[in-house]
């Protein structure tokens, strides 16, 4: 458990940069034969209870489904729960006591797999005296998939995002005329980028990209309600292409992802967007100096990274803060004698740029160096960079301009790796909760 712990901190390190080692699936040089024996040795002590537990998985469900059809629903719903509980306290207690971390990631697989085609079956009523319904498994069958998704997204294990993202793409064919399951799925499809990008997995990254397109292709059939909700969305898709491009370490695309993301952050930070949404001008203006704060921190953390190693990220953040101020600016000069609300996202922002800044010369004493990273490309031979690969090569180095950045970086760190198994555990619980209330939700 220490090792998977150490291995989880030294991914999180560099929480928030490009700063990343070469992704998985480059080979680690093995030095000594003993350390090969070693490898092979803890392969072996993980392959032989996994067989041992699909053996017996496949036995167990063979019965219930021979039986499946002259067992009651409660029955039904029993075996179900016992059978999901078993994998995942499985998994828990070979994780706890220290045991071999791939065993413990196939059990809550199959834990995770027993919820997600338990709940599709009790979606469909097989098996019952009623003909199956696919009007009620449509229905239900998007919780199914987030939950199976908050699980996955709550580990460190590649195969869960699989099958979540098998779970999502069942929900948008059983439910293809909802837009709402589609816009959810743009949101988790880009949750699910930033895990790819936290823990290196292209492999991740590549399979919800899939599901996001397929998502997107959904959405774009209906309208949005709200020009709040299209700038949501457009801002989703934004950190979408962030992340996936700096999974793949491509600083043009990390640019372009933020430059939509800024641009949808920003729009989100004015008045009239959020007038469709709420009947108040209060309301709005709340919504509205929200958004301002949240686009100030961000452009403020383009700006101190981009100018360490990104110029184009920093030239994005520069302009899109510029252009910003003067349309607020312009807004309250021309709209202020009649709505004094103009002023409240513009206020707000001053006062985070401003706590920012004192804050980032307050700690400017106790800067450290940071220690040498390698950035966006560092296999790559030099000679075939472009200029923003060339850009960020050159500012690998560097020590971080400001403190906060840094400080932000240790504090997301810690935070992330402390509340990881609360929140896996939490993801498990709402999976026994909805199979033991199947009845009234399925």
């Amino acid at each position: 458990m220490r090792d998977e712990s150490a291995r989880e901190a030294d991914l999180l390190d560099d929480f928030y940069s490009l700063d990343a080692a070469p992704p998985n699936g480059v080979p680690v040089p093995v030095d000594s034969a003993s350390e090969r024996f070693e490898e092979r040795r803890r392969w072996t002590a993980t392959t032989l209870p996994a067989l041992g537990v699909s053996t017996f998985a496949c036995v167990l469900f063979a019965v219930g489904a021979s039986r499946w059809s002259v067992w009651s629903d409660g029955v039904r719903t029993a075996f179900l729960l016992a059978a999901t509980l078993s994998a995942h306290f499985g998994g828990l207690f070979v994780e706890r006591r220290g045991g071999e971390p791939a065993l413990a990631r196939f059990l809550h697989f199959i834990g995770t797999t027993t919820f997600v085609v338990g709940g599709a079956v009790l979606g469909l009523g097989l098996g019952s005296d009623a003909a199956p319904t696919f009007e009620r498994c449509a229905a239900t069958f998007p919780f199914v998939a987030a939950i199976a998704f908050a699980t996955a997204q709550t580990s460190v294990s590649r195969s869960l995002h699989f099958l979540a993202a098998l779970a999502f793409l069942g929900a948008l064919a059983l439910d293809g005329e909802s837009p709402n399951v589609a816009r959810w799925t743009l949101v988790c499809c880009a949750l699910g980028e930033y895990w790819a990008r936290r823990f290196r997995s292209r492999r991740v990254a590549t399979v919800y990209c899939g599901v996001c397109a397929w998502a997107l292709v959904e959405a774009t059939f209906s309208p949005l309600p709200s020009s709040a909700a299209t700038a949501a969305i457009v801002g989703v898709l934004g950190l979408f292409g962030r992340w996936f491009s700096a999974t793949f370490r491509s600083v043009l695309g990390a640019a372009v992802g933020t430059f939509v993301a800024l641009g949808a952050l920003g729009s989100a930070s004015f008045l009239g967007v959020w007038r469709s949404t709420f009947p108040s001008e209060g309301g709005a203006a709340v919504a509205a100096a929200i958004c301002a704060a949240a686009f100030v921190f961000f452009s403020v953390r383009q700006l101190l990274d981009g100018a360490r190693r990104d110029a184009v990220r920093f030239a994005t953040a520069l302009v899109f803060a510029a252009c910003w101020t003067l349309a607020q600016g312009a807004v309250v000069a021309t709209t202020f004698a009649e709505n004094r609300w103009t002023l409240v996202p513009v206020s707000v922002a001053a006062l985070v740029f401003a706590s920012l800044a004192v804050e980032s010369r307050a700690r400017f004493s106790v800067v450290r160096r940071s220690r040498e990273t390698e950035i966006d490309v560092p296999s790559d031979d030099p000679e075939f960079d472009d200029a923003f690969d060339a850009e960020a090569r050159a500012g690998a180095k560097t020590p971080p301009l400001s403190p906060l950045s840094e400080t932000l970086d240790e504090f997301c760190a810690a935070f992330a790796i402390r509340s990881r198994f609360p929140a896996f555990v939490a993801s498990l619980a709402a999976q026994l909760a909805a199979l033991g209330f199947g009845g009234a939700i399925f």
